[in-house]
């Protein structure tokens, strides 16, 4: 799989190569024992993973050290804060957060730009309140991708 990526990007090497969803047919060992022989090879210095559960981030990090989990992150999914950024900063992984409304151009300037707003202590507050008050229906996903994400 790596080396058709290699191909169809024209390059010989892949800055991080993620495992996009943890496929729970495939052991973590073996995923992560794979991209240790891509690193030795020098064809990818960066290894990481998409929506893992703690287990997959321990598992693969033991085998072949994490850079990098890819995870939705925002006010509506917020699971994250409970297990998986206390274990990537105790094993020193970063995290990089996606939003599914950013497709458009428009809104990643708008998403860039709340890095520069500052919100007071009763701010928060309020969006916290009003988040509790919000009752969220379905899934994030269709059925077959929901069973891809790892928990």
């Amino acid at each position: 799989m790596a080396e058709n990526a290699l191909k169809r990007l024209r390059t010989d090497r892949i800055a991080l190569f993620y495992q996009h969803r943890v496929d729970p047919m495939v052991p973590m060992e073996d995923v992560a024992g794979a991209v240790k022989g891509l690193i030795a090879a020098g064809k990818v210095p960066h290894f990481g993973l998409s929506e893992p559960g703690a287990a997959s981030i321990r598992r693969a990090h033991e085998v072949q050290p994490l850079a990098a989990v890819q995870s939705e992150y925002s006010l509506w999914w917020r699971k994250p804060e409970g297990e998986i950024l206390p274990l990537l900063e105790e094993l020193g992984i970063g995290f990089v957060p996606f939003n599914s409304g950013t497709t458009k151009l428009h809104r990643l300037e708008e998403n860039c730009a709340a890095a520069n707003v500052e919100l007071t202590r009763e701010e928060l507050e309020g969006i916290e309140h009003a988040l509790a008050n919000i009752r969220i229906h379905g899934e994030r996903y269709a059925a077959p991708q929901q069973r891809m994400i790892d928990h």
